[in-house]
This record gives C-alpha cells, structure tokens and sequence, in this order.
C-alpha cells in the first residue's frame, strides 16, 4: 500500500452528511473534502503519539454506506498505507490487540527486542531473516492475516509437508477474485535466536505480472503476514533500519 491513507467515500460521505460540522477529522473531511479527481489533500491526523500530515489521500468508491447503530461501535473507513512508516518506529502487539507510533523504540522494548536488518525502500517493508535456516528477505504486509506466508508456487511445493491436503479459497483483491492454495509446513522463520513455526504457506493464482517476477528476480522469498508473530510483539523500527521482536 503506498498510500498514506485510503478512504472509503461512501461511508465519508455519509459521516460528513450525519455529523454536519463536527470539530476534528470529518472537520477536516469537509475542509479538504474530495474533488473530482477524488482526493484528499493536506490531512492531519495522529495516532497515539505520532502526528500525521497527508499531502494526498486517495478516496476510493466502496465500503459501507450507514453507520453502525451503537455510536461507540469501531468503524472502517479505510486502510493505512505504509507511508505513515516514514522516519517513524511502529510497535504492534498483537497480544493485545494495538499498535503504537512513535519517533523512537521505547526503552523498555529496545532492551527485550531481537533485531534483524529491514529496509524501507520504495515505502515496502523487506526484512532479512532466516527460513529453515536459510537467509531470506521477506517483504513483511500488517495488512495480511489470512497467510503466514505468501510465496511462488515452487517454494511452496518445497515448503509443503508431504501429502498434506490442499486448501483452496477465492481472494479478493481489489475487486478482482483470485484462488489461494495452502497447505500445511513444518518450516520455522529464523529472528536471532527466536523461532516461529509458519505452520502454513500459501501461493496465488493470478498474481500480476510484476509480482511474479519481482519474486522470481529480486531474491524476495515472498510476503510475510501477521501470523508467525500473532503471540509477540514487532517493533518496525524505520530510522533504524531494524525489525524487532519481542516473545511474550
């Protein structure tokens, strides 16, 4: 996601007409409100402790059209880009289900955290790290759950367990449904002297062109989702260049 920001225009649109002028973001919303090249520009926001400024959000035409019912239900309206990463150290916990930004590592995390090398080139998170104890670079995605590891089919095949059944399922992506094929794995991801078992690897039929070949060409070992570290927390630590984890 190279985007800072992508909102949902549906439900904006509904939340601008609900809330009228409402101090804070919908403020904002109505301040910067789209034009027909459906952009946002100049939005400020924080998370936690990290103040935020986009130069451009791009609105997109889908999500929901209403508002739950309870007003202090949680509400999606849309998804962060890995741009809010930029010169900035994000902390997910996913114990406890939160995340934090901040301008540096905490104290109290730096010194329980096992760091490998992570690059944040053209806004992609690549993290070098070991897989069966052979190193690899792994572009790391927060924004995917459903995959431990997403990967060409040929490593998939030598990271199968054998005669493990094959399940299938239809992905959406960005409005175009692909087929995943998982299957069960006895591999482990390396960080330091941590192990984390993947448990399943997955490959994609239909993947674009230039995701293939990048994986093919560039040495990337394949997308790495949430689930290896779902019982730790990670440190992306941007300015510097290092992905922490802490075992809980």
């Amino acid at each position: 996601m190279l985007h800072a920001v992508r909102y949902w225009r549906s439900l904006l649109d509904t939340l601008r007409q609900s809330v009228g002028s409402a101090p804070g973001p919908v403020s904002d919303y109505q301040q910067h409100a789209p034009s027909q090249d459906d952009a946002v520009r100049n939005f400020h926001f924080a998370i936690g402790q990290g103040e935020l400024q986009a130069r451009t959000i791009r609105v997109m035409h889908r999500g929901d059209t209403e508002l739950p019912a309870d007003s202090t239900a949680p509400f999606v309206i849309g998804t962060l880009g890995s741009d809010v990463l930029a010169n900035q150290v994000l902390v997910l916990d996913y114990a406890r289900r939160h995340f934090n930004l901040y301008a540096s590592v905490p104290d109290s995390l730096a010194r329980q955290a096992t760091y490998v090398p992570m690059s944040f080139d053209s806004r992609r998170v690549m993290v070098d790290m070991s897989l069966q104890g052979e190193p690899k670079q792994l572009l790391f995605d927060s924004g995917s759950s459903a995959f431990a590891l997403l990967t060409s089919e040929s490593t998939w095949h030598n990271l199968a367990q054998p005669a493990a059944p094959t399940h299938t399922a239809a992905v959406n992506s960005w409005g175009k449904t692909l087929t995943s094929y998982t299957v069960a794995t006895a591999a482990a991801l390396q960080v330091g002297a941590l192990t984390m078992p993947l448990r399943t690897v997955t490959y994609i039929k239909g993947m674009n062109w230039w995701q293939t070949l990048l994986m093919a060409s560039s040495g990337m070992g394949g997308m790495l989702g949430n689930e290896p570290f779902v019982d730790h927390t990670v440190i992306l630590d941007v300015p510097g260049g290092r992905f922490g984890v802490v075992q809980r």
